[in-house]
Protein backbone atom coordinates (compact mmCIF):
# COMPACT_ATOMS: atom_id res chain seq x y z
CA UNK A 1 0.00 0.00 0.00
CA UNK A 2 0.76 3.70 -0.91
CA UNK A 3 -0.10 6.68 1.23
CA UNK A 4 0.99 10.42 1.11
CA UNK A 5 -0.07 11.19 4.22
CA UNK A 6 0.46 14.83 4.34
CA UNK A 7 1.69 14.81 7.71
CA UNK A 8 2.38 12.01 10.62
CA UNK A 9 -0.16 13.51 12.65
CA UNK A 10 -1.33 13.23 15.95
CA UNK A 11 -2.36 10.40 18.27
CA UNK A 12 -5.75 10.19 16.46
CA UNK A 13 -4.84 10.32 12.92
CA UNK A 14 -2.19 7.91 13.99
CA UNK A 15 -4.43 5.08 15.18
CA UNK A 16 -6.89 5.31 11.81
CA UNK A 17 -3.83 5.11 10.07
CA UNK A 18 -2.90 1.74 11.98
CA UNK A 19 -6.53 0.56 11.73
CA UNK A 20 -6.37 1.41 7.84
CA UNK A 21 -3.11 -0.66 7.48
CA UNK A 22 -4.31 -4.03 9.51
CA UNK A 23 -7.43 -3.60 7.79
CA UNK A 24 -5.79 -4.93 4.08
CA UNK A 25 -3.52 -7.02 5.94
CA UNK A 26 -0.91 -5.36 3.84
CA UNK A 27 2.74 -6.93 3.47
CA UNK A 28 4.25 -3.74 2.81
CA UNK A 29 3.65 -0.03 3.48
CA UNK A 30 4.77 3.36 1.18
CA UNK A 31 4.61 6.48 2.96
CA UNK A 32 5.30 9.86 2.17
CA UNK A 33 4.92 13.51 3.14
CA UNK A 34 5.20 12.02 6.76
CA UNK A 35 6.81 15.73 8.12
CA UNK A 36 8.95 13.99 10.52
CA UNK A 37 12.81 14.14 10.94
CA UNK A 38 13.61 11.01 13.05
CA UNK A 39 11.60 7.97 13.96
CA UNK A 40 12.06 5.19 16.03
CA UNK A 41 11.27 1.25 16.66
CA UNK A 42 8.81 1.94 18.85
CA UNK A 43 7.21 4.18 16.92
CA UNK A 44 6.91 1.68 13.80
CA UNK A 45 5.81 -1.25 16.21
CA UNK A 46 3.35 0.91 17.32
CA UNK A 47 1.88 1.24 14.25
CA UNK A 48 2.19 -1.67 12.22
CA UNK A 49 0.56 -3.75 15.23
CA UNK A 50 3.66 -6.29 16.04
CA UNK A 51 7.58 -5.83 15.82
CA UNK A 52 8.28 -8.43 13.12
CA UNK A 53 9.04 -5.69 10.89
CA UNK A 54 11.79 -3.37 8.76
CA UNK A 55 11.78 -0.44 8.09
CA UNK A 56 13.91 2.21 6.61
CA UNK A 57 13.13 6.22 6.39
CA UNK A 58 14.10 9.56 4.85
CA UNK A 59 13.95 12.55 6.97
CA UNK A 60 11.78 15.74 6.17
CA UNK A 61 13.85 18.56 6.34
CA UNK A 62 11.75 21.14 8.38
CA UNK A 63 8.09 20.15 7.91
CA UNK A 64 8.83 19.44 4.15
CA UNK A 65 9.06 15.92 2.88
CA UNK A 66 9.63 12.63 4.52
CA UNK A 67 9.70 8.99 3.34
CA UNK A 68 8.80 6.10 5.17
CA UNK A 69 9.04 2.48 3.73
CA UNK A 70 7.85 -0.60 6.27
CA UNK A 71 7.70 -4.25 5.51
CA UNK A 72 7.15 -7.77 6.90
CA UNK A 73 10.57 -9.03 8.21
CA UNK A 74 10.11 -12.46 6.14
CA UNK A 75 8.33 -10.64 2.75
CA UNK A 76 11.79 -10.70 1.33
CA UNK A 77 15.39 -10.32 1.86
CA UNK A 78 16.94 -6.93 1.88
CA UNK A 79 20.47 -6.14 0.94
CA UNK A 80 20.60 -2.31 0.72
CA UNK A 81 19.07 0.93 0.56
CA UNK A 82 19.32 4.10 -1.63
CA UNK A 83 17.95 7.58 -1.92
CA UNK A 84 18.02 10.82 -3.87
CA UNK A 85 15.79 13.89 -4.37
CA UNK A 86 12.35 12.77 -4.20
CA UNK A 87 12.82 8.83 -3.73
CA UNK A 88 13.48 6.49 -1.16
CA UNK A 89 14.28 3.22 -2.22
CA UNK A 90 15.29 -0.56 -1.04
CA UNK A 91 17.19 -3.45 -3.10
CA UNK A 92 16.13 -7.14 -2.18
CA UNK A 93 16.06 -10.54 -3.27
CA UNK A 94 12.58 -12.30 -3.69
CA UNK A 95 11.92 -15.32 -5.53
CA UNK A 96 15.64 -15.82 -6.64
CA UNK A 97 15.65 -12.32 -8.43
CA UNK A 98 16.99 -8.60 -7.48
CA UNK A 99 14.03 -6.51 -6.50
CA UNK A 100 14.17 -2.75 -6.44
CA UNK A 101 11.14 -1.34 -4.26
CA UNK A 102 11.18 2.74 -4.88
CA UNK A 103 9.22 4.77 -2.72
CA UNK A 104 8.34 8.33 -4.47
CA UNK A 105 7.14 11.77 -3.04
CA UNK A 106 8.17 13.61 -6.19
CA UNK A 107 8.97 17.45 -6.04
CA UNK A 108 6.21 19.80 -7.50
CA UNK A 109 8.16 21.67 -9.89
CA UNK A 110 8.91 20.22 -13.44
CA UNK A 111 12.44 21.17 -13.31
CA UNK A 112 12.43 18.91 -10.05
CA UNK A 113 10.94 15.87 -11.57
CA UNK A 114 13.20 15.89 -14.36
CA UNK A 115 16.00 15.20 -12.01
CA UNK A 116 14.02 12.77 -10.18
CA UNK A 117 13.15 10.50 -13.30
CA UNK A 118 16.86 11.15 -14.32
CA UNK A 119 18.72 10.24 -11.00
CA UNK A 120 16.27 7.12 -11.29
CA UNK A 121 17.39 6.32 -14.84
CA UNK A 122 21.54 6.36 -13.90
CA UNK A 123 20.95 4.43 -10.68
CA UNK A 124 18.90 1.58 -13.28
CA UNK A 125 21.89 1.74 -15.35
CA UNK A 126 24.87 1.57 -12.78
CA UNK A 127 23.29 -1.39 -10.95
CA UNK A 128 22.36 -4.91 -11.42
CA UNK A 129 19.53 -5.90 -13.37
CA UNK A 130 16.41 -6.91 -11.57
CA UNK A 131 12.64 -6.19 -11.39
CA UNK A 132 11.05 -2.78 -10.47
CA UNK A 133 8.39 -1.64 -8.18
CA UNK A 134 7.91 2.70 -8.04
CA UNK A 135 5.05 3.21 -6.29
CA UNK A 136 3.95 6.48 -4.09
CA UNK A 137 3.17 10.23 -5.36
CA UNK A 138 4.59 11.09 -8.52
CA UNK A 139 3.31 14.58 -8.92
CA UNK A 140 3.05 13.81 -12.23
CA UNK A 141 0.05 12.60 -14.66
CA UNK A 142 0.61 11.05 -18.34
CA UNK A 143 -2.94 11.74 -19.82
CA UNK A 144 -5.09 14.86 -20.02
CA UNK A 145 -8.51 12.51 -18.09
CA UNK A 146 -6.06 12.39 -15.22
CA UNK A 147 -6.55 15.69 -14.06
CA UNK A 148 -9.78 17.76 -13.67
CA UNK A 149 -10.70 21.37 -12.54
CA UNK A 150 -7.07 22.87 -13.01
CA UNK A 151 -4.40 22.93 -15.54
CA UNK A 152 -1.27 24.50 -16.15
CA UNK A 153 1.28 25.53 -19.57
CA UNK A 154 3.57 23.11 -18.89
CA UNK A 155 1.00 20.43 -18.29
CA UNK A 156 1.30 18.92 -22.15
CA UNK A 157 5.48 18.63 -21.96
CA UNK A 158 5.31 17.26 -18.23
CA UNK A 159 2.87 14.50 -19.67
CA UNK A 160 4.70 13.86 -22.63
CA UNK A 161 8.14 13.94 -20.10
CA UNK A 162 6.30 11.41 -17.40
CA UNK A 163 5.85 8.90 -20.59
CA UNK A 164 9.45 9.21 -21.80
CA UNK A 165 10.32 8.42 -18.39
CA UNK A 166 7.91 5.44 -17.81
CA UNK A 167 9.05 4.32 -21.53
CA UNK A 168 12.78 4.55 -20.33
CA UNK A 169 12.42 2.59 -17.15
CA UNK A 170 10.52 -0.20 -18.68
CA UNK A 171 7.37 -0.21 -16.41
CA UNK A 172 3.80 -0.03 -16.79
CA UNK A 173 1.32 1.75 -15.43
CA UNK A 174 -1.39 -1.18 -14.83
CA UNK A 175 -4.69 -1.39 -15.21
CA UNK A 176 -7.02 1.10 -12.38
CA UNK A 177 -9.88 -0.06 -10.52
CA UNK A 178 -11.77 1.95 -7.37
CA UNK A 179 -11.73 5.15 -7.54
CA UNK A 180 -10.67 7.09 -10.92
CA UNK A 181 -8.11 9.98 -9.02
CA UNK A 182 -6.18 9.76 -6.16
CA UNK A 183 -6.11 13.54 -4.59
CA UNK A 184 -8.98 16.31 -4.59
CA UNK A 185 -8.78 19.61 -3.39
CA UNK A 186 -10.69 20.50 -0.24
CA UNK A 187 -14.59 21.54 -1.91
CA UNK A 188 -13.82 19.14 -4.97
CA UNK A 189 -13.72 21.60 -7.53
CA UNK A 190 -9.63 20.02 -8.24
CA UNK A 191 -9.05 16.26 -8.59
CA UNK A 192 -5.71 14.80 -9.93
CA UNK A 193 -4.89 11.02 -10.25
CA UNK A 194 -1.05 12.33 -8.84
CA UNK A 195 -0.36 8.70 -6.62
CA UNK A 196 0.44 5.26 -9.07
CA UNK A 197 2.35 2.04 -9.11
CA UNK A 198 5.12 1.56 -11.77
CA UNK A 199 6.16 -1.65 -12.21
CA UNK A 200 8.36 -3.94 -14.59
CA UNK A 201 7.07 -6.42 -16.99
CA UNK A 202 8.86 -8.98 -14.62
CA UNK A 203 7.16 -8.28 -11.28
CA UNK A 204 4.11 -7.86 -12.90
CA UNK A 205 4.18 -11.67 -14.27
CA UNK A 206 6.18 -13.08 -10.54
CA UNK A 207 3.86 -11.38 -8.60
CA UNK A 208 0.34 -12.14 -10.29
CA UNK A 209 -0.42 -8.36 -10.61
CA UNK A 210 -3.84 -7.98 -11.83
CA UNK A 211 -4.29 -4.12 -10.96
CA UNK A 212 -4.08 -1.38 -8.89
CA UNK A 213 -6.63 -0.13 -6.81
CA UNK A 214 -7.45 3.62 -5.61
CA UNK A 215 -9.20 3.31 -1.99
CA UNK A 216 -11.13 5.66 -0.64
CA UNK A 217 -9.97 8.92 0.78
CA UNK A 218 -9.23 9.15 4.65
CA UNK A 219 -7.17 10.62 6.78
CA UNK A 220 -5.44 12.60 3.93
CA UNK A 221 -6.24 14.37 0.90
CA UNK A 222 -4.55 11.78 -1.16
CA UNK A 223 -6.58 8.41 -1.61
CA UNK A 224 -4.22 5.26 -0.66
CA UNK A 225 -3.52 2.70 -3.54
CA UNK A 226 -2.27 -0.52 -3.41
CA UNK A 227 -1.50 -3.83 -5.70
CA UNK A 228 -4.09 -6.52 -6.10
CA UNK A 229 -1.90 -9.61 -7.04
CA UNK A 230 -3.69 -13.02 -7.99
CA UNK A 231 -1.34 -15.41 -7.20
CA UNK A 232 1.31 -14.04 -4.76
CA UNK A 233 2.79 -15.55 -2.23
CA UNK A 234 4.15 -13.11 0.35
CA UNK A 235 4.54 -15.64 3.32
CA UNK A 236 2.22 -15.92 6.72
CA UNK A 237 -0.17 -13.29 7.75
CA UNK A 238 0.92 -12.43 11.54
CA UNK A 239 -2.39 -12.45 13.71
CA UNK A 240 -3.24 -8.18 13.91
CA UNK A 241 -5.40 -6.16 16.36
CA UNK A 242 -6.05 -2.46 16.85
CA UNK A 243 -3.80 -1.18 18.98
CA UNK A 244 -6.03 0.87 20.93
CA UNK A 245 -6.96 -2.37 22.42
CA UNK A 246 -4.64 -2.41 24.92
CA UNK A 247 -5.33 0.89 26.34
CA UNK A 248 -8.69 -0.09 27.27
CA UNK A 249 -9.46 -1.67 31.02
CA UNK A 250 -11.09 -4.42 30.33
CA UNK A 251 -8.46 -6.00 27.27
CA UNK A 252 -6.62 -8.01 29.51
CA UNK A 253 -9.55 -9.34 31.80
CA UNK A 254 -11.56 -10.62 28.83
CA UNK A 255 -8.49 -12.24 27.26
CA UNK A 256 -6.99 -14.18 30.81
CA UNK A 257 -11.33 -15.25 31.32
CA UNK A 258 -11.72 -16.35 27.49
CA UNK A 259 -8.54 -18.15 27.39
CA UNK A 260 -9.47 -19.66 31.36
CA UNK A 261 -12.63 -20.92 30.04
CA UNK A 262 -11.85 -22.80 26.50
CA UNK A 263 -11.85 -26.17 27.33
CA UNK A 264 -10.02 -27.43 24.68
CA UNK A 265 -8.75 -31.12 24.92
CA UNK A 266 -6.27 -32.74 22.16
CA UNK A 267 -2.45 -32.28 21.47
CA UNK A 268 -1.19 -29.27 22.60
CA UNK A 269 -0.80 -27.64 19.19
CA UNK A 270 -4.53 -28.24 18.94
CA UNK A 271 -5.52 -27.14 22.21
CA UNK A 272 -3.46 -23.54 21.58
CA UNK A 273 -4.47 -23.29 17.70
CA UNK A 274 -8.08 -23.74 19.16
CA UNK A 275 -7.96 -21.17 22.08
CA UNK A 276 -6.34 -19.10 19.62
CA UNK A 277 -9.53 -18.89 17.54
CA UNK A 278 -12.12 -18.55 19.81
CA UNK A 279 -10.18 -15.83 21.49
CA UNK A 280 -10.01 -13.87 18.18
CA UNK A 281 -13.73 -14.57 18.03
CA UNK A 282 -14.24 -13.00 21.23
CA UNK A 283 -11.84 -10.03 20.11
CA UNK A 284 -13.89 -9.49 17.45
CA UNK A 285 -17.29 -9.48 19.04
CA UNK A 286 -15.61 -7.01 21.90
CA UNK A 287 -14.54 -4.54 19.56
CA UNK A 288 -18.09 -4.27 17.89
CA UNK A 289 -19.35 -3.83 21.59
CA UNK A 290 -16.74 -1.44 22.75
CA UNK A 291 -15.71 0.88 19.69
CA UNK A 292 -18.72 -0.35 17.49
CA UNK A 293 -20.66 2.79 17.22
CA UNK A 294 -17.86 5.21 17.26
CA UNK A 295 -16.43 3.10 14.01
CA UNK A 296 -19.57 2.78 12.51
CA UNK A 297 -19.85 6.51 12.48
CA UNK A 298 -16.73 7.59 11.28
CA UNK A 299 -17.34 4.74 8.24
CA UNK A 300 -20.34 6.61 7.50
CA UNK A 301 -18.45 9.98 7.18
CA UNK A 302 -15.58 8.39 4.86
CA UNK A 303 -18.05 6.21 2.82
CA UNK A 304 -20.11 9.53 2.38
CA UNK A 305 -17.57 11.76 1.74
CA UNK A 306 -16.51 9.44 -0.91
CA UNK A 307 -19.46 8.79 -2.82
CA UNK A 308 -19.92 13.06 -2.89
CA UNK A 309 -16.00 13.01 -4.67
CA UNK A 310 -16.98 10.18 -7.08
CA UNK A 311 -19.84 11.77 -8.46
CA UNK A 312 -17.99 14.99 -8.74
CA UNK A 313 -15.34 13.40 -10.51
CA UNK A 314 -18.06 11.86 -12.62
CA UNK A 315 -19.71 14.95 -13.43
CA UNK A 316 -23.22 13.91 -12.06
CA UNK A 317 -22.81 17.38 -10.04
CA UNK A 318 -20.80 20.75 -9.87
CA UNK A 319 -18.95 21.12 -6.59
CA UNK A 320 -20.82 23.80 -4.86
CA UNK A 321 -23.68 21.11 -5.18
CA UNK A 322 -22.50 19.24 -2.32
CA UNK A 323 -20.66 20.39 0.72
CA UNK A 324 -17.68 17.64 1.14
CA UNK A 325 -15.42 20.70 3.52
CA UNK A 326 -18.24 19.87 5.64
CA UNK A 327 -17.84 16.06 5.50
CA UNK A 328 -13.79 16.35 5.77
CA UNK A 329 -14.44 18.55 8.90
CA UNK A 330 -16.62 16.14 10.55
CA UNK A 331 -14.23 12.79 9.89
CA UNK A 332 -11.54 14.76 11.87
CA UNK A 333 -14.15 15.80 14.75
CA UNK A 334 -15.35 11.89 15.23
CA UNK A 335 -11.87 10.61 14.93
CA UNK A 336 -10.53 13.17 17.56
CA UNK A 337 -13.80 12.36 19.68
CA UNK A 338 -12.74 8.62 19.59
CA UNK A 339 -9.32 9.07 20.75
CA UNK A 340 -10.44 11.69 23.21
CA UNK A 341 -12.64 8.01 24.86
CA UNK A 342 -10.19 6.22 24.80
CA UNK A 343 -7.47 8.59 26.58
CA UNK A 344 -10.62 9.16 29.54
CA UNK A 345 -10.97 5.27 29.54
CA UNK A 346 -7.27 4.99 30.10
CA UNK A 347 -6.86 7.75 32.83
CA UNK A 348 -9.76 6.25 34.53
CA UNK A 349 -8.54 2.88 35.02
CA UNK A 350 -4.78 4.68 36.43
CA UNK A 351 -7.20 6.18 38.98
CA UNK A 352 -9.28 3.57 40.10
CA UNK A 353 -5.42 1.55 40.41
CA UNK A 354 -4.35 4.45 42.32
CA UNK A 355 -7.35 4.28 44.77
CA UNK A 356 -6.59 0.64 45.95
Amino acid sequence: MSINLRGWGDAAKLRRLSSLLHSGAFDMCLLQETKRSAFTDSMIHGLWGYKEVVWVAKESIGLSGGMLSIWNKDLFSFRFSFTGVGFLGICVEWKNRLLYIVNIYSPCSLAGKRKLWKDLLEFKSNNAIGDWVLGGDSNAISKSGERRGNSGSKSLSERSEFSLFMEAMEVIDTPVLGKKFTWFNSDGSAMSRLDRFLLSEGFIHQGGVSYQWIGDRDISDHCPIWLECSNHNWGPKPFKFNNCWVDHPEFLDLVKKNWAQSDVRGTKTFVISEKMKRLKEALKKWNRDVFGFKDLCIDKTVRELNEVEDLIANGDVYPTDLNSKELVRNFWEQIHSKESLLRQKSRNEVDSRRRF
